[in-house]
C-alpha cells in the first residue's frame, strides 16, 4: 500500500459522494459504520459536497492508495475550523476496506494535521448518533470524551430521515492530549 493524504478536488466529488453513501447507507463489504437500519435516504449528495468545499473554514481530506500512476480513494475526513475548535465530520472508509486500521490512520492524520497547521485550535469536536455505541466506543478509545451536549438530529441538513428516535452525542478531545 502506498497511502497518501491530500485535499479533495472537484473531480473527486462524485466518487466521494458514492463512497460516503456506501459506507453509511448500504450494507456492503465489512462495514461497521452502516446506518441503513436507522436512517433512510442518502447521507450526502455531490451538490452538498460541492457546497461544503466552497466554505472557507472547511477542508475535506482524502486517503488514497497510489500505485503505478493510478489512485483509488479509500476514505475521507472533513475538518471544519471554528475559532479554537475543529469539528470532525464527513469521515468514512470504503466498506470493503474497513477493519484494516484505515479509519484510525485517517483520524491520526487529521489530529496531527490540526496540531501542525492550526495553532489556535484547542479542541477537536465530533457528533455521533446516540445509537452508534460501537462508534462512540471507538472514539473513546481514541481519547475522545462525551460531553453533556446533546443535539437534535439535523433533519434540515438533508442527510437522511431517521427510522428510529435519534439525537447526536457530542464528543471532544483536547489538543493538549496530543502534544
Amino acid at each position: 500500500m502506498a497511502l497518501n493524504f491530500r485535499l479533495a478536488k472537484q473531480n473527486d466529488l462524485q466518487t466521494l459522494a458514492l463512497l460516503m453513501n456506501q459506507a453509511y447507507r448500504s450494507q456492503t463489504g465489512q462495514s461497521w459504520t452502516n446506518e441503513a437500519e436507522i436512517v433512510a435516504g442518502p447521507r450526502i449528495t455531490q451538490t452538498q459536497l460541492q457546497e461544503s468545499l466552497l466554505l472557507q473554514n472547511f477542508e475535506l481530506w482524502v486517503l488514497e492508495d497510489h500505485q503505478q500512476n493510478e489512485s483509488s480513494i479509500w476514505g475521507c475526513i472533513g475538518l471544519t475550523i471554528n475559532y479554537d475548535t475543529a469539528e470532525i465530520g464527513s469521515f468514512c472508509v470504503d466498506p470493503f476496506l474497513q477493519n484494516m486500521g484505515l479509519g484510525r490512520k485517517l483520524l491520526n492524520f487529521a489530529e496531527n494535521y490540526i496540531t501542525q497547521a492550526h495553532a489556535d485550535i484547542k479542541w477537536l469536536d465530533m457528533y455521533v448518533l446516540n445509537v452508534r455505541a460501537e462508534l462512540i466506543s471507538f472514539y473513546e478509545r481514541c481519547g475522545y470524551v462525551k460531553s453533556e451536549r446533546i443535539e437534535d438530529y439535523p433533519i434540515d441538513a438533508n442527510v437522511g430521515i431517521p427510522l428510529v428516535e435519534l439525537h447526536l452525542i457530542h464528543l471532544r478531545k483536547s489538543i493538549a492530549a496530543l502534544v
